[in-house]
């Protein structure tokens, strides 16, 4: 009897071992497969790639195909043509329905798709952005107040974007809490790769010509900074319609 019970308890610990190494080797799949927060600003820059190669740069100065949902539904098409496993278009296309009710409710689904201010004048898409994350303590009063000067930089000295590099660089170097830093990391890694994508020669677009071109940078760099209210995937999404809404606007 008393072996019985040694054995019973022996095998009572084996189960609660087997069960913690299997639940850590679950969670270590899953994070693996889902570790994306330092590889937005590379598939930024890589569906937008994919975008000017595979589609019409006339789709988007069209009245009849622009249309915010349509140009969310090219990226998705390309994210899930880059790895499929990794983008579930389920999954994809659930996080953009909870997404765009924000954006619907905040007006800016309407903004874009009129191709009104979206990304020109007062940047007014990117102050309700960023106050929608603050009100729902998603960033700080600080990194909003310091997100609104990289706003307001951008429309005072729209050709000074170098200058404005700069000073989204400069914001890295500040101690912010957790919370934070995941949300700037998610900005500042898409403003750059951003700049770089859009400064190449061979894009080929009147927007890397101009003063738009800063105004163009910011609204890649809002889109992924909103997306991460939910995850690194609807960042790289956000982040890649918005860029694509801002190039509609100086395409026209």
């Amino acid at each position: 009897m008393k072996m019985y019970r040694i054995l019973k308890k022996s095998l009572i610990v084996l189960f609660i071992i087997s069960g913690i190494i299997g639940c850590k080797k679950a969670n270590n799949v899953k994070l693996n497969s889902s570790n994306l927060d330092n590889k937005i600003g590379y598939y930024h820059n890589l569906i937008l790639s994919k975008y000017f190669t595979t589609s019409n740069k006339e789709d988007l100065k069209s009245a009849t195909h622009f249309n915010y949902q349509n140009v969310e539904e090219d990226v998705v098409n390309i994210m899930v043509s880059i790895d499929n496993k990794r983008f579930d278009r389920n999954e994809l296309e659930s996080s953009l329905k909870s997404s765009n009710k924000i954006l619907d409710s905040l007006g800016i689904i309407q903004m874009f798709n009129l191709k009104s201010s979206a990304v020109s004048g007062e940047n007014d898409y990117f102050t309700k952005l960023v106050n929608y994350l603050y009100i729902n303590h998603k960033i700080s009063l600080d990194l909003m107040d310091s997100l609104e000067k990289i706003n307001t930089l951008t429309i005072q000295e729209p050709m000074e974007t170098q200058k404005i590099l700069l000073e989204v660089k400069g914001l890295e170097n500040k101690k912010w809490d957790e919370k934070d830093s995941k949300f700037l990391n998610a900005f500042t890694q898409v403003y750059e790769s951003s700049y770089s994508f859009w400064t190449q020669k061979e894009v080929g677009l009147k927007s890397t010509e101009s003063s738009e071109a800063a105004a163009t940078v910011l609204a890649d760099a809002a889109g992924a900074l909103y997306g991460l209210w939910a995850s690194p995937v609807l960042s790289i999404i956000e982040g890649a319609a918005f860029s694509l809404v801002a190039i509609a606007n100086y395409e026209q």
